[in-house]
């Protein structure tokens, strides 16, 4: 058989290469650790988001029980609503066309109290030619 034989170089690199493995080794240790603490924190907030989620679903739950308990009274709430819209729309139809109404109104008696005037002056002047009135008289005063 024949023997090798290792010399101190070899060695010095055999030393290096394995202290370069430990340190790579420590390294790998570290994110390993740091993962698991990720992953430790993260399993804690799955289990906080899961307890929330359980008493989402018991609230919901809840809700839906009331809302199964009041919904005939939903129902004739809604109606009602549905009536009382309807009515304000019809109301709201009514005084938009009262104000037209008004409008029209409103112009027809001011031509109505022209033609009054007017019919005013001509009895005036029919009652003036007739004699029935007394003709004007010019104020009193210094002539110019």
């Amino acid at each position: 058989m024949t023997e090798k034989t290792i010399s101190a170089e070899q060695v010095a690199i055999l030393a290096d290469r394995v202290d370069t493995l430990l340190i790579n080794l420590s390294k790998m240790e570290g994110l390993i650790q740091g993962m698991s603490a990720q992953q430790n924190t993260l399993s804690n907030s799955s289990a906080i988001l899961q307890e929330r989620l359980v008493s989402f679903d018991a609230n919901q739950r809840r809700l839906f029980q009331l809302s199964d308990e009041h919904a005939d009274s939903i129902k004739q709430i809604s109606s009602e609503l549905k009536v009382h819209s309807w009515t304000w729309k019809l109301v709201g139809t009514v005084a938009v066309s009262s104000l037209g109404l008004v409008g029209w109104a409103y112009t027809e008696l001011r031509g109505l109290q022209g033609q009054d005037n007017r019919h005013e002056n001509r009895l005036s002047i029919l009652e003036f030619i007739v004699g029935g009135r007394s003709q004007p008289q010019p104020p009193k005063g210094n002539n110019p």
